[in-house]
């Protein structure tokens, strides 16, 4: 009897030490994650090529799902997508058989510990460093629509709008409901006053360049809002927003595509246009091209973000920047040019699901706190004259002109009215530029100093030359207020 006890004993712990060496091989086969190898970029941008896209340094790093071959990881979401209560992902990826942007969609299984991934859609986007992804809330307690936006080689901007649908099989699958192209910029707007749901909510404004007025800063936004009739985006409304002429052909130079120029002009410290004159500090844009770096000062608040990726669309620039000190907060920068003076600036924090309608502190226009712009190399004589036309408690001055210069800012008595305003030194082809911009209008003259006088010639200012109207010199003397 006791030898049948212990036999048994025996069996039982055989047994058992089985099942626990089956159920660890089990666990360890279900808990693995297929692991891909993937290159994306990193912060510091090295060169541009011919085509505008940076040339980076890579490192690696690992995605939820496997990529096939030909395929480049660029950046992914996290939400949940078919509303089950687990993060799902949207990947973007590249891939390199035609060149184009992928959206792959990856389903979360939490029991397995893994994620699924279905059926990639392509999308319009071929720079692949301007691609970001969110998702809209629709108010449905349902899915919600995948967004996604970046340009095409040729700088025009897209957006795409996508919907989940859910297949018999199990899969899922991105439907495309919108698209969008702008030359200029995109935007998604709340209708705060809507009392629908799902895409009605939005409305969404493309801005293009006014093709009837090519020498003019003019721009046509067009509208469009959801129809619940049609299932798809319809144009509402089209509008024209005036803009300033273009002041010379150097500004359509720069906001022409070269994107080092671009970075040049930005070169230094911008100062946000309070409408509030009470506010107690200024908000300043420090844009140092030489570290890679902007830097945002609000009183005694500093925080530098450095430039991870660049790209230019017409009369604008799109940063991707991460906090120097915290590099897992992304901020989003959109610049479209103003005047060769002021800049507006947008900025996005890199969030899952965007808080459509949200305005950052740091959105609104910005003036160049130095008003010298150099578009080419330094001239000795430029800072001459910029030395000259700051010496306070002067005026310039014969006996039909009156020229005063304070801080920024002139104010220019002519026998044909009294023009004021801000002014605007600039260096072409060797010559030194006085800009003077009013209500009125815009003027430029080429500045020679002599000795206690100014001569001032006008020109009009063109891409390659500086030519001179025929209109007689003027000559003004220094005269102490």
């Amino acid at each position: 009897m006791k030898k049948i006890f212990v036999l048994i004993l025996v069996l039982l712990s055989v047994a058992i030490f089985g099942l626990l060496i089956f159920f660890r091989l089990n666990k360890k086969e279900h808990d693995v994650v297929s692991i891909s190898k993937i290159i994306t970029p990193t912060a510091k941008i090295k060169k541009i090529d011919a085509e505008g896209v940076e040339e980076n340094s890579a490192t690696s790093q690992t995605t939820p799902i496997p990529l096939e071959a030909g395929e480049t990881f660029i950046v992914d979401c996290d939400t949940d997508l078919n509303v089950d209560g687990a993060d799902d992902k949207v990947l973007a990826v590249w891939l390199n058989a035609d060149n184009s942007v992928y959206l792959i969609p990856a389903i979360s299984n939490p029991i397995q510990k893994k994620y699924a991934r279905n059926a990639g859609v392509k999308t319009e986007i071929t720079q692949p460093n301007s691609v970001a992804i969110y998702t809209l809330d629709l108010e449905l307690g349902e899915k919600p629509a995948v967004v996604c936006s970046g340009t095409t080689r040729d700088n025009i901007q897209i957006l795409a709008i996508f919907l989940l649908d859910e297949n018999g099989d199990g899969s899922v699958t991105l439907r495309q409901v919108a698209v969008f192209h702008a030359d200029i910029q995109i935007r998604i707007e709340k209708n705060e006053r809507a009392r629908s749901t799902g895409l009605g909510l939005y409305s969404v404004s493309c801005f293009e360049s006014d093709s009837s007025n090519p020498n003019t800063l003019t721009q046509i936004e067009k509208i469009y809002t959801w129809s619940e009739r049609d299932g798809a985006f319809q144009k509402t409304a089209e509008v024209s927003i005036p803009g300033e002429k273009v002041e010379s052909q150097m500004l359509r130079r720069i906001g022409g595509g070269d994107v080092q120029l671009f970075r040049e002009f930005l070169q230094g410290l911008w100062v946000q246009q309070n409408e509030n004159t009470n506010t107690a500090t200024e908000k300043l844009l420090y844009f140092n091209s030489t570290s890679n770096e902007i830097t945002f000062t609000n009183g005694d608040l500093q925080e530098i973000y450095v430039i991870s990726n660049v790209n230019q669309r017409r009369y604008g620039i799109y940063f991707t920047t991460y906090n120097k000190s915290l590099n897992t907060i992304i901020l989003r920068i959109d610049i479209e040019i103003k005047s060769l003076t002021e800049i507006s600036v947008r900025v996005v924090e890199s969030v899952t699901r965007l808080k459509i309608g949200a305005e950052s502190l740091w959105d609104g226009v910005y003036a160049k706190k130095d008003n010298t712009i150099r578009v080419e190399s330094e001239s000795s004589q430029l800072t001459r004259v910029e030395s000259i036309l700051r010496t306070e408690n002067v005026s310039w001055k014969n006996d039909s002109y009156d020229l005063h210069f304070e801080k920024n800012a002139f104010t220019f008595k002519t026998p044909s009215g009294i023009l004021s305003g801000d002014y605007t030194l600039l260096t072409i082809q060797n010559k030194t530029i006085l800009q003077l911009r009013s209500r009125s209008g815009t003027y430029f003259y080429e500045v020679t100093p002599a000795n206690t006088a100014l001569i001032l010639t006008q020109v009009e200012v063109k891409l390659t030359t500086v030519k001179n109207t025929g209109t007689e010199k003027i000559v003004l003397a220094k005269t102490q207020l």
